[in-house]
């Protein structure tokens, strides 16, 4: 079986080498997209796990007032006063009388001077709960909603960040000159979106802008003029790698938009 052919002159044995070269240079890239498209995924991931952990855990923080029903002491108690928030209920446990304020989450209509079973804790007889009420706990229900609200509004963000990178995977790289454009939106309004103007190889020109929505997050392409990059995309859609970028000087991609309706090809 044959294998490929080999460069049979010099000038073949150039080309060969420079086109290795290039091979390499274009997967180093690919590979900063990549890895920009790898951390979204886990990214959703992440946060879809912590969504679950929550929904599963959240039921979990009732099993207190659950236990009271089954395992905790039982005795009678007197309503002294309720609302649509709280009951409160005066009851004695070893001739002390001992008063609890319990949320009122039933559908039951309670009477001042009414008497009600009352469940306790004897080991902490302040602890109690009514047949169908119970004091609910207020920390793990905010956190639950916060990570519930956060949770929502990160997947959907982080899975389109996601397909953005993996649209922006597989093409051809150009070298580029890169220039900041000064912002067009009105002098007291926060700059959201950056400008670039590219200079291509072949004399092409086009104008792209950053896609994030974050104040400030490419803030650092204003630090100096115009710089070496590297462009790669199709239709609207491209990437900028900055072969030195702002974190630890590792190369690092932007994703871009043409400006312009117009679809356009760098291949």
């Amino acid at each position: 079986m044959s294998g490929p052919a080999r460069p049979r002159n010099a000038r073949e044995r150039r080309l060969a080498k420079q086109l290795e070269a290039q091979q390499r240079e274009w997967a180093k890239w690919d590979g900063v997209v990549h890895r920009r498209f790898r951390r979204s995924v886990w990214t959703a991931a992440a946060w879809l796990a912590v969504l679950l952990a929550a929904c599963v855990g959240f039921p979990l923080t009732s099993l207190p007032g659950e236990v009271l029903l089954t395992h905790g002491a039982r005795t009678d108690g007197e309503v002294t006063a309720v609302n649509s928030e709280v009951v409160t209920v005066d009851y004695a446990v070893a001739g002390v009388t001992l008063r609890a304020a319990i949320d009122h989450i039933s559908d039951h209509k309670y009477v001042a001077g009414e008497t009600v079973p009352v469940f306790y804790d004897p080991a902490d007889p302040h602890t109690a709960r009514l047949r169908d009420d119970v004091n609910l706990n207020d920390w793990a229900m905010w956190a639950f909603l916060l990570t519930t609200v956060t949770g929502l509004a990160a997947i959907p963000i982080e899975i389109a960040y996601a397909v953005g990178w993996a649209r922006r995977r597989g093409s051809p790289w150009y070298l580029a000159t890169a220039i900041v454009l000064p912002p067009h939106l009105r002098p007291d309004a926060p700059e959201v979106f950056h400008t670039l103007k590219l200079a291509l190889p072949g004399h092409v020109t086009i104008e792209a802008k950053t896609t994030s929505v974050l104040p400030g997050r490419y803030a650092f392409l204003r630090r100096r003029g115009s710089r070496e990059v590297w462009v790669s995309g199709s239709g609207r859609t491209l990437v900028l790698v900055l072969p030195v970028g702002p974190r630890n000087g590792e190369p690092y991609a932007i994703p871009l938009r043409l400006t312009s309706n117009t679809k356009w090809t760098l291949a």
